[in-house]
């Protein structure tokens, strides 16, 4: 078992996610940032969907029962076990009872904390995650919350001395896109490839808003609420652009002019407010 404690901020377990039953009106959740994700699972031998630990801007502190191995990628952060500074993107092998801190430095935006084995939560619907937008899952982590350690491992663990490429860092990144299916809908689509948008505050895992140029639409147009996916370009009413994240509903009524490459969104994940991002037309 492993104690969390002084939580400050939005914790939240996450693992592969709930596949195939959007038709269902489930999102699928799962982690945000994939790559990091399955990099720090990689790094202590779990199978890709084992559950972790998503951290926005948020420090924390756990105490394992029983001796475990910890990877912690994504966001930088401090992560002290005993008072002493170690690496991130390595496997740190932590003795029982032994504090680890770790210590948001609010570069980027969300920090993965994977245990050798997998976290175990609760499950719904066959995955652990928590699910921001319907409220599925395990409650988000507070200060006293519990959660076992499984036995979800496949493979050794990374060398103690291996420090492996962490997450791309950047306040400005250019992002793949597919062209969407209501693309015709927009008279000045083409904008979305030459115009600079900037990450908003109002960010979730539900959806990044962007802010800058606005699509105009024949908003009095009547669509039906179509299914959108993971990585979705929406246009609302004001025009402004949102990104759909992992934890978007399944359909919507607002046009979609674009789709952000799956491999792109793990960065876009890590974009913080203010950020700049444009997008170029995908070769595919």
């Amino acid at each position: 078992m492993i104690t969390f404690t002084d939580v400050s901020g939005f914790i939240t377990v996450q693992d592969g996610g709930r596949v195939g039953v959007a038709h269902l009106a489930i999102p699928t959740s799962g982690a945000f940032d994939k790559y990091s994700h399955d990099l720090a699972n990689r790094i202590v031998g779990n199978a890709h969907s084992a559950a972790t630990v998503e951290s926005l801007r948020s420090s924390f502190s756990l105490i394992s029962e029983s001796e475990c191995v910890l990877a912690v990628t994504g966001a930088p952060v401090n992560v002290r076990i005993d008072g002493v500074q170690l690496h991130m993107n390595a496997a740190l092998h932590v003795p029982a009872g032994v504090t680890v801190e770790i210590t948001s430095v609010h570069l980027a935006m969300r920090t993965y904390v994977a245990v050798r084995g997998g976290f175990v939560g609760d499950a719904v619907i066959g995955s652990q995650s928590y699910d921001e937008l319907s409220k599925l899952g395990t409650s988000p982590l507070r200060s006293g919350s519990q959660l076992a350690v499984g036995n979800d491992y496949e493979r050794e663990v990374t060398s103690a001395h291996a420090v492996v490429k962490g997450v791309h860092l950047s306040s400005h990144f250019v992002a793949e896109v597919s062209i969407g299916p209501r693309w015709e809908m927009f008279p000045e689509a083409q904008q979305l490839f030459s115009q600079t948008f900037t990450v908003s505050g109002q960010c979730n895992r539900i959806a990044v808003r962007l802010e800058g140029y606005s699509f105009s639409w024949d908003t009095d147009a009547r669509l039906p609420s179509e299914g959108v996916v993971y990585g979705a370009i929406q246009i609302p009413v004001d025009g402004q652009p949102l990104i759909f994240g992992p934890d978007h509903p399944t359909t919507g009524g607002y046009p979609v002019i674009g789709v952000v490459s799956e491999s792109d969104m793990s960065v876009i994940a890590q974009l913080p407010p203010g950020a700049t991002l444009q997008f170029k037309r995908s070769s595919t």
